[in-house]
């Protein structure tokens, strides 16, 4: 009798055994295939504006080498200070300036006459986020010999540029 049920139980435990099995590998096999789509979002940025930075200039005589005075030109070196990501940067010109008092120091850019003139620097760069970053460029500003020019005489002058 012990026999029987030792067998009993064998035949219950490989029963079961294959049962599992079987119950497995079928689940392995239920499975519905089934395809997807989905959507996502992000927002870019766009241009801000960099600024154009006079890093140096140096006066080139002959008639001064520590001021401009009228017929002398000056080399002017530029960096860009950029507030954003990439941005290019084509070309720099003289836009303006002022000065002191008296301000009729030919305080207009007509088309490049005037009293100090700068041929457009080419640039074409790309620039990262940063500040005063160089060019590597200089541009070549003139003060022109246009008559009597006293009105600036002993003045500072502030150069505007435009890109």
């Amino acid at each position: 009798m012990n026999m029987k049920r030792f067998m009993n139980k064998k035949v219950v435990a490989i029963g079961l055994a294959a049962g599992l099995t079987l119950g497995a590998a079928g689940a392995a096999f239920a499975y519905f295939t089934a395809g997807g789509s989905g959507t996502g979002s992000a927002t870019t940025g766009s241009a801000q504006t960099v600024t154009i930075v006079q890093d140096s200039i140096a006066y080139n005589g002959p008639g001064s080498t520590t001021n401009f005075v009228p017929g002398d030109t000056a080399t002017v070196a530029f960096g860009i200070t950029n507030p954003s990501g990439n941005q290019e940067v084509g070309t720099i010109s003289l836009a303006s300036w002022t000065s002191g008092s008296p301000t009729t120091c030919g305080s207009t850019v007509a088309g490049q006459s005037g009293w100090f003139t700068m041929v457009p620097v080419a640039v074409n760069h790309d620039f990262g986020n940063g500040i005063d970053q160089s060019t590597g460029k200089t541009g070549t500003i003139t003060f022109n010999d246009d008559g009597p020019q006293d009105a600036c005489a002993g003045q500072t002058i502030t150069f505007t540029y435009s890109s």
